[in-house]
């Protein structure tokens, strides 16, 4: 029996290098539509919608269909370590790309720390003055923000000299809570936008500001999501610079922020299930998290239809 199966052992592993193959070129010949489509969008300007998942494992394909600009939005039915793989290559990308063209952080941390303090300082002026006649009665979301703004503008200069040697995610992070509060400026100098945009803005920051002291394995995707999360922030402060939303794009970006903040959210339920982000240093309880900013939960404000809300921002444009 022994001899007839180690027989039988190569024809079993070439059937399955076939069925491989076999699978390969049928998920291509599946991908060509979202390809064709991909293209045409990309090739007029406009953000295609995502195409399945399982086009990361055919990087030519995937190039031509979404490429790495815009971060691809997690889906539910794949697994999430897959996911935050793709997480990797969408940072080592873009990490490279910006090295490459230029952009780094010429002034350093500090730089970075006083210009986030600069921008939390204006978000702090406009809580004050145009978050009464934003939220009207949904005044908790404006203290929700202003604790979390508090603690930034006070925290960060406390912390800057010793994250930058121990933790390699703050200046993505620093990055991602300036152009989120850069973000919430101008959406609070506008009335037609839906507070639930600002809530996101909010929580997004909230959780850049506790990836800030993420070390390894997890500061990688962190920092993925993170640089996704800026990108599309950037993206709709210049759509609201602008005075203009050709094709939804602002839409499309704030769905895309959603899906980030769910990423975060299973990334740090991950995270913290297998030791502490901070090793228990005293930048740690410097950022410590849920028991000084009472707000409701991120699963709570995810479970929320959304659907509506970017009907009635799409109307009011």
């Amino acid at each position: 029996m022994g001899s007839e199966e180690e027989e039988n052992t190569p024809e079993m592993a070439a059937l399955l290098k076939a069925k491989i193959a076999e699978h390969l070129a049928t998920t291509r010949e599946r991908m060509a539509p979202c390809v064709k489509r991909g293209e045409m969008d990309r090739s007029r300007g406009h953000l295609p919608d995502p195409p399945p998942f399982e086009i990361v494992d055919h990087p030519d394909l995937f190039e031509r269909a979404w490429g790495w600009d815009t971060i691809l939005p997690y889906e539910g039915t794949v697994d999430f370590s897959r996911y935050k793989r793709y997480l990797v290559d969408y940072y080592n990308y873009n990490q490279q790309k910006d090295e490459n063209a230029g952009s780094g952080d010429d002034h350093g941390l500090a730089a970075l720390a006083h210009k986030c303090a600069e921008i939390e300082g204006h978000l702090m002026f406009l809580l004050e003055h145009h978050a009464p006649q934003v939220f009207a009665e949904r005044a908790a979301i404006a203290n929700n923000a202003r604790l979390i703004s508090d603690k930034i503008t006070k925290r960060i200069p406390q912390m800057t000299n010793m994250l930058e040697s121990e933790f390699p995610a703050v200046t993505v992070a620093l990055k991602c809570i300036t152009k989120e509060a850069e973000l919430m400026c101008g959406l609070l100098i506008r009335p037609t936008i839906l507070p639930d945009y600002i809530i996101l803005c909010n929580y997004i920051r909230r959780w850049a500001f506790i990836f800030m002291t993420y070390k390894e394995p997890g500061y990688v995707p962190a920092a993925a999501a993170m640089m996704g999360a800026t990108r599309e922030a950037n993206l709709i402060c210049e759509l609201l610079r602008k005075g203009k939303d050709e094709n939804g794009r602002k839409i499309m970006s704030f769905s895309i922020q959603w899906n980030i903040l769910r990423t975060m959210l299973a990334m740090h339920k991950e995270y913290v299930a297998v030791g502490e982000p901070t090793g228990g240093y005293t930048a740690g309880k410097l950022i410590s998290t849920e028991s000084d900013v009472k707000t409701c939960s991120g699963k709570d404000l995810l479970k929320r239809d959304n659907m509506e809300a970017r009907n009635e921002t799409s109307q009011n444009k």
